[in-house]
């Protein structure tokens, strides 16, 4: 073989050589550029999942509320999903297991205290109402990467205040995945009860309500200060006449505190007299009060107080209306705005008072 042609041979062998050598090496590169990407698509595939567990979590928090305010009641911490599929009408399959299949939980703070006698819940109400609900609380959890341990086990605090960069106290170390994988939601259900005061002062009739339906008699002197979920039904019974079952005379949905006087054998709604002024409209109640009534061999029980009474009633039930704006409800609505219904029912109280302070 000629000197050149061996020449041309080797370098041949060496071009082959060198791109032998590149291929390894931009395979290498390439190897690492798929494992940098995978590594950072995995992240952004957990951290989409966490976004959209957090949005599931929210979701079914927020069917808490409503699922209290329609069914006046709370469940047990181990069928709280029963109970919030059947009142939020949604699958129950939905609220127990996350997009992981990993089972969700929710405890209830346990110094949580409602009812009468006081307790946790189960909670369902009756006519008689609740305590002063105390620390009405619960978290709702779900965790991706593992099934959740026993949270009752917890200190519930350390829940309560759980951050995402680090581990509740007491939290399993064993436990895989990152704190970011638990996900946390947290529901406060303690303003959804609203106070109601229903005083008999009648020193001889039994007072009639009921609340959602729920038939209850409150005996001459007697007094329920209770709690109630808010926009529960009430309604104010009497009785007019000796032996006749009792006849609804006003009826209101509870979204404020409110109490009722029953007195007279009518229901109404407590005065908030203040001090005689001097002069002006002070000075002519107490003269209004010393006038005196006039005289009837038979005449009605109406007197310059009870006036008095269903005056300073109708006023303040005027203020509250304003105050409200001057809401008037639609004419097919069977249960008008509070705060309207309140000052035609003080209206025709005073008339009705008055009519008969004058016609013995």
């Amino acid at each position: 073989m000629s000197p050149a042609r061996r020449t041309c041979d080797a370098a041949r062998s060496r071009c082959k050589a060198f791109s032998l050598l590149e291929l390894v090496a931009l395979l290498a590169v390439l190897a690492i550029l798929i494992a940098v990407t995978a590594n950072a698509l995995f992240a952004r595939v957990r951290q989409a999942r966490r976004q959209e567990e957090v949005a599931e979590l929210e979701r079914i928090a927020g069917l808490w509320t409503p699922s209290l305010l329609r069914s006046r009641s709370l469940p047990a911490a181990d069928q709280w999903m029963e109970w919030l599929a059947t009142n939020a009408s949604v699958p129950i399959q939905r609220v127990a297991i996350n997009s992981s299949g990993f089972r969700r939980q929710a405890i209830f703070d346990p110094a949580a205290r409602l009812g009468l006698p006081e307790g946790p819940p189960p909670f369902t109400q009756t006519a008689a109402g609740s305590a002063l609900p105390v620390r009405l609380r619960l978290i709702l959890a779900s965790g991706l990467t593992d099934d959740l341990p026993d949270l009752g086990s917890l200190p519930f605090e350390s829940l309560w205040t759980h951050a995402v960069d680090r581990w509740p106290a007491g939290w399993p170390s064993a436990w895989a995945g990152e704190p970011a994988d638990l996900m946390l939601e947290r529901v406060d259900l303690g303003q959804r009860f609203r106070r109601v005061i229903l005083q008999n002062v009648d020193p001889l009739s039994e007072a009639g309500y009921a609340m959602e339906s729920q038939p209850a008699t409150i005996p001459p002197g007697g007094v329920v200060d209770a709690w109630f979920i808010e926009g529960s039904l009430l309604e104010l019974h009497v009785h007019v006449s000796a032996g006749a079952p009792p006849t609804l005379q006003a009826a209101e949905r509870i979204l404020d505190d409110t109490s009722f006087f029953f007195e007279r054998g009518r229901w109404t709604r407590p005065p908030s007299d203040g001090p005689s002024a001097p002069e002006g409209l002070g000075l002519l109640a107490d003269r209004f009060l010393a006038a005196g009534t006039p005289t009837a061999t038979e005449r009605s029980a109406a007197d310059q107080r009870a006036v008095v009474d269903e005056w300073v009633a109708y006023l303040n039930a005027y203020v509250q209306w304003s105050h409200r704006g001057f809401p008037v409800a639609a004419p097919a609505d069977p249960i008008p705005d509070p705060s309207h219904r309140a000052v035609n029912e003080a209206r025709t109280r005073l008339l009705d008072t008055v009519r008969h302070l004058h016609i013995p």
